[in-house]
């Protein structure tokens, strides 16, 4: 079985709303991070998933703040599956 784990996002420079002379940068999630909601009941996955996400936050933010960032990554994928668990199509999430 193929599992993989996609981190999608949407990166943009913009004017800040507050303060028109200034540009500031915007990250936003762009769908799920697992591709079907089979996925989000497969406990080894979700812990990977897990860990990626917090691998991510480290990558982008550093480690100063690890403990932090694992809370919140587990925060994520909370988020996630209660998403899945509304989802009534057994399909990509998106």
């Amino acid at each position: 079985m193929l599992t993989y784990v996609r981190i999608l996002a949407d990166l943009t420079l913009q004017v800040d709303s507050k303060n028109t002379s200034v540009n500031i940068i915007s990250l936003y999630q762009d769908g799920s991070g697992l591709p079907t909601k089979n996925d989000y009941t497969d406990d080894d996955l979700l812990l990977k998933y897990r860990t990626a996400i917090f691998k991510s936050f480290i990558a982008v933010f550093g480690d100063l703040e690890a403990e932090k960032f694992k809370s919140l990554s587990g925060e994520v994928v909370e988020l996630e599956l209660k998403t899945a668990e509304l989802d009534k199509l057994d399909e990509t999430i998106t």
